[in-house]
C-alpha cells in the first residue's frame, strides 16, 4: 500500500477517535450541567459547561467528517443508482455519481476553505471572545477549517489513487 495512503488512513482514524472524545466530553458536560441545575438549583448550572458542550459537539462533527468521507459512511441518497437494475450498469452509474460527488465536494469545499481562512484571520485580528469562557473564538474554528482541508485531501487521494472507487481502510484497497 502507498505510504501516503497509509498515513492518510492513520490520520483519519486518529481524527475519528478525537471526534469520539469530543462527543463523550459534550455529552458528559451536558449531563453534569443538567443534573446540577435539577438537584442544585441554587447553583443554576454552569454557563461555561453549556458553551463548551456546544463547541465540543460542533468540533466532533467537523473533525470526524473526513473519516466518514474516506470510509464512504457519510449520509447519502442513492436514488439514481438504485434505479438501475443491471449489476454492471449499477456499478458504472454509482462510480460516475461518486466522481460527480467528488467534483462538487472539491469545488464547494475549496470555496469554504478559502473563505474559512478569511473568517479565521478576521476573528484573529478582532480577537472576538466566547461569551462564557472568554476564550478567543477563533481557536474553536481552526479545527473546522482543518476538517474541511482534510476532506479535500481525502477526495483528491481517492480520485488519484483509487480512481474514485471506494477505499477499504482495513486492507488499503478497493
Amino acid at each position: 500500500m502507498n505510504p501516503f495512503i497509509k498515513g492518510l488512513i492513520a490520520v483519519n482514524k486518529a481524527m475519528f477517535y478525537v471526534a469520539i472524545v469530543f462527543l463523550g466530553a459534550s455529552a458528559s458536560l451536558a449531563t453534569i450541567n443538567a443534573i446540577t441545575r435539577k438537584f442544585f438549583p441554587g447553583l443554576g448550572g454552569f454557563t461555561w459547561a453549556e458553551e463548551m458542550s456546544t463547541y465540543f459537539c460542533v468540533l466532533m462533527l467537523f473533525v470526524g467528517v473526513a473519516y466518514l468521507e474516506l470510509t464512504n459512511k457519510h449520509l447519502t441518497i442513492g436514488i439514481v443508482g438504485n434505479l438501475v437494475k443491471n449489476e454492471r450498469a449499477h456499478e458504472i452509474v454509482n462510480h460516475i455519481l461518486r466522481i460527480f460527488r467528488a467534483a462538487v465536494t472539491l469545488f464547494l469545499l475549496g470555496l469554504v476553505v478559502r473563505y474559512g481562512f478569511v473568517v479565521l484571520s478576521s476573528m484573529y485580528a478582532s480577537n472576538i471572545l466566547t461569551f462564557a469562557l472568554r476564550w478567543p473564538r477563533f481557536i474553536f474554528f481552526v479545527p473546522m477549517v482543518a476538517g474541511f482541508i482534510m476532506v479535500l485531501v481525502v477526495w483528491v487521494s481517492i480520485l488519484v489513487f483509487y480512481k474514485g472507487k471506494e477505499v477499504d481502510i482495513d486492507h488499503g484497497s478497493n
